[in-house]
């Protein structure tokens, strides 16, 4: 597929951002690894190595203090970077996403279908099922994140789950398991 307005091939980029979980990161690196042209990382350690690959890894380190300003700063970050990339995903460590969503994204996701969700299964139980949250997006400088945990996309000033211009995927995005090991101050909620 070919951006028609600079005859250049689609790129697509995956944000991945997670903390404390080495084990997660490398198998969400090698499950979402044939579907991207890169993939930017957004983690507090030293990450595993994934496959042998030629596809671009950008590893983004925060400290603490980046913490205090919310995962949706941290999206937002990460975008601005990956802002050669027309289709960007965001995956967390984790969610299992289907393979033919991330298949099909150069033929499903366009500037005048920009923003797409899915139905998400937000905790490991299943309760608030579905969920659904935009992740996946035609970037523009305009989009940004809002928030600290389940942040929102905006375009512009408008939150962009709204209106025409999104849809939504029929397979949802699965959660796995607790890491029992992880403490995440949201899961006492």
């Amino acid at each position: 597929m070919v951006d028609t307005t600079m005859n250049l091939p689609i790129r697509k980029a995956a944000i991945v951002l997670t903390k404390d979980d080495p084990e997660g990161l490398k198998h969400t690196i090698d499950h979402i690894l044939p579907y991207f042209n890169a993939i930017y990382i957004g983690y507090d350690l030293e990450f595993p190595d994934p496959k042998s690959t030629n596809l671009k890894l950008m590893h983004v380190v925060f400290s603490e203090h980046d913490d205090k300003n919310g995962f949706g700063w941290k999206r937002t970050y990460i975008d601005k970077l990956a802002k050669n990339y027309q289709i960007h995903v965001h995956i967390d460590c984790d969610e299992v996403w289907d393979t033919a969503v991330l298949t099909d994204l150069v033929k499903t996701v366009t500037k005048e279908k920009p923003c797409w969700r899915s139905p998400r299964c937000n905790m490991p139980d299943g309760h608030a099922y579905p969920d659904y949250q935009v992740r996946v997006f035609w970037y523009t400088p305009a989009m940004h994140w809002v928030g600290d945990v389940h942040e929102l996309l905006y375009d512009g000033d408008k939150p962009a789950d709204q209106g025409k211009n999104v849809g939504t995927f029929k397979t949802p995005i699965m959660h796995l398991p607790r890491n029992q090991q992880l403490n995440r101050k949201w899961w006492k909620q």
